[in-house]
């Protein structure tokens, strides 16, 4: 009966040779976990950051519109206070009598 070492000598593969390439492989399924594990990771952060910098454009343009609101209504109200202090004071020519 052959030995598992015995056999591996025959066929021109060591047991060394073998855990040698076993270590490699098991590096690099390491690595290439790592590898995407991180470019998900980036993937998902960048999702998140692109929907908060279209919130933010919705809302500086949410803010532009409100800002314009308020805008006309002070010159409505401006407007609205000229005419009822007018409408309040006497006419001219009946000061003058």
């Amino acid at each position: 009966m052959y030995l598992a070492h015995e056999f591996y000598k025959e066929n021109g593969i060591s047991i060394l040779l073998l855990k040698k390439i076993l270590f490699i492989i098991g590096i690099i399924f390491l690595l290439s976990f790592v590898k995407i594990y991180i470019s998900s990771q980036i993937y998902y952060t960048s999702k998140i950051v692109n929907d908060l910098q279209q919130d933010v454009t919705v809302l500086r343009a949410e803010k532009k519109m409100l800002q314009h609101n308020v805008e006309a209504l002070r010159f409505k109200t401006e407007v609205l206070d000229v005419e009822i202090k007018s409408s309040l004071e006497p006419p001219l020519a009946a000061k003058g009598n």
